[in-house]
């Protein structure tokens, strides 16, 4: 065979192992759009890569952007974050070209990434890729070995990127990226506790390990680590793991407000609150109030010398009076004790009178009478004008009203940085002007300790969880309203890694979680471990009833009425045992 046969046969070898690359690459592109949609597809090559075939290569149907080792483009914020990385690697420096990956996919790492590798792949080339995976958090990756020349039908390993990073050979093409199920296979995950939370209430992780939660929510990554066989290593639980002021937490216990909105591509709709203003509940009367401003302790001191003065002296008038007619009068330490004309008088009821009472005795009556007429009246007007006026305290129900309040509205200095960002200096100038900006543990102490005095700026989520603890003491003291609304709309999220590979299965578990009313329950089965856990003195306030004056409040009328059967069948009981004795 002459040399010209040997250059035609290579050429016409290369072009139809080139013809079934392609014929490969689009098969695979195909399987891939059939498992979740392609959006943007970016290609990147060296500047002096000569023969990749991806260089050439088009899809019709999905936008391509081309780029060398020179440029940068930033991915997300731009176009779809629905992409696809194609890399054409022909050496070893090639590897580099994933620094370039990693900075036009920052915030989308988890997306798809296929190295179209022209060089023999060995594991020492494999080795430097997974050192890059690590660090970057790629999670969905395949190599495809084409070694031209060599093969017809490309190698492809897949990256499995639990417990540790590895790659495994696949045999059967199809389904490359599609994740059937999430299984982290032991891999460790550093979790940080909130240390600014003033509730202690732990969740455990094992038999032998509890982790400090600063709210109830926090659960959840307990039960997502559980489920999806993830191993939890909390920072600074022994010294074994001490918390490295350097390090980064894969997880941080502690959900923040988000400002940007590049932070929000997992969030789920129940991940998203409110800023609310809660205020003093309106200051309606109860019982309780209507006898503290009737002073009936005073009313009680200054009558009651007025029953034992009349008493006596008309005790002394009927013994002096049957003395006189040479009548017997029998005196014992029961009359005075009970005397129903005293009463009848002072309450401004009529009595009837024996024909044969003195003058002197009828004067008494008639100046008993007269006090208890005048006394009556008194009692019942400040009684008629007490249940009648409206309370000076109504509830709170919008900015206008809460600025001309009065009142001092308390917040975390977290939520003041969020609100100034947002709003600008200005607004509590222009808004709240009476706002008093406090540490986590100071405002945590007066909310559940049900401080009245001062109105609170603070999430939805924990108002329902504030509401559901006044509920628990059946005490009512702080009220939301519709119309005290600082904002609403804001994502909270957990605080993850930079580009975390646990970011997109950790949002899927917890939109399930919370459409199944776990985490309601939660909430509301929350106020035992608060209780538990604080020792909080809880302010005195009246305002415990919000409705008006009913005929449930006045049940306390047949505790009064049992105490004065029980009195006067003692006092029958006493009569009987004194008449025994008598005789």
């Amino acid at each position: 065979m002459d040399k010209s046969t040997i250059l035609i046969f290579v050429i016409l070898t290369g072009v139809m192992t080139e013809s079934s690359h392609v014929e490969f690459l689009s098969k695979l592109i195909e399987d891939i759009k059939g498992d979740f949609p392609i959006s943007t597809m970016l290609i990147l090559n060296h500047q002096q890569a000569k023969d990749c075939v991806i260089q050439d290569w088009n899809s019709r149907e999905i936008p391509t952007l081309r780029f060398n080792h020179l440029a940068k483009v930033q991915i997300r914020g731009h176009f779809s974050s629905l992409g696809l990385c194609f890399v054409c690697i022909d050496r070893d420096s090639d590897i580099s070209l994933l620094e370039n990956v990693a900075e036009s996919f920052d915030g989308m790492r988890q997306e798809r990434i296929i190295l179209w590798v022209h060089q023999k792949v060995t594991q020492e080339f494999l080795n430097e890729i997974l050192t890059i995976v690590d660090a970057k958090q790629f999670f969905k990756m395949i190599v495809i070995d084409v070694h031209y020349g060599k093969k017809e039908t490309p190698i492809v390993l897949r990256l499995e990127a639990f417990p540790t990073p590895h790659f495994v050979r696949l045999e059967n093409v199809t389904s490359v990226f599609r994740i059937f199920k999430v299984n982290f296979k032991g891999r460790r995950a550093n979790v940080l506790p909130d240390s600014e939370t003033s509730i202690k209430v732990y969740g455990w992780i094992n038999d032998t390990l509890a982790i400090h939660l600063s709210r109830i929510q926090d659960s959840e990554i307990i039960v997502f680590a559980k489920k999806y066989n993830l191993s939890l290593v909390v920072m600074g639980s022994s010294k074994q793991h001490p918390v490295d002021p350097k390090a980064i937490p894969d997880i941080y216990l502690r959900s923040e407000l988000t400002h940007n909105g590049t932070d929000v591509r997992n969030l789920n709709p129940y991940d998203i609150t409110s800023l609310i203003v809660v205020v003093p509940c309106s200051r309606k009367k109860t019982v309780g109030d209507v006898l503290r401003q009737l002073k009936v302790q005073r009313l009680v001191l200054y009558l009651l010398p007025v029953y034992v003065t009349f008493v006596v002296v008309e005790t002394i008038i009927m013994m002096v009076t049957h003395r006189f007619h040479g009548h017997a009068f029998r005196l014992t330490s029961l009359n005075p004790l009970l005397n129903l004309r005293a009463f009848r008088a002072i309450l401004g009821l009529s009595f009837p009178i024996s024909r044969r009472s003195s003058l002197s005795l009828r004067q008494l009556f008639l100046a008993i009478s007269f006090f208890g007429l005048v006394f009556s009246s008194f009692f019942s007007c400040k009684l008629s004008a007490l249940l009648t006026t409206h309370s000076h305290h109504p509830q709170v129900e919008n900015f206008d009203e809460l600025r001309s309040s009065n009142l001092s509205v308390v917040m975390r200095h977290a939520i003041r940085t969020y609100i100034e960002k947002k709003f600008g200096d200005n607004f509590f100038k222009q808004e709240i002007p009476k706002a008093i900006f406090m540490n986590s543990d100071e405002s945590f102490y007066l909310m559940l300790s049900l401080n009245d005095t001062y109105a609170y700026i603070m999430l939805r989520e924990k108002w329902n969880v504030l509401d559901n603890y006044q509920k628990s003491i059946k005490r009512r003291v702080l009220c939301d309203s519709k119309d005290l609304t600082v904002m609403s709309g804001i994502p909270r999220m957990f605080i993850l890694g930079n580009n975390s590979i646990y970011d997109w299965p950790l949002s899927r578990f917890l939109r399930k979680v919370r459409e199944n009313g776990i985490v309601k329950h939660w909430i509301n089965k929350s106020t035992y471990f608060v209780r538990k856990s604080l020792n909080i003195t809880h302010h005195p306030s009246p305002r415990q009833i919000k409705g008006p004056i009913g005929f449930e409040d006045l049940m306390w009328l047949w505790f009064v009425l049992g105490i004065g059967y029980g009195i006067a069948t003692f006092a029958f009981i006493v009569e009987l045992f004194l008449r025994g004795q008598y005789r």
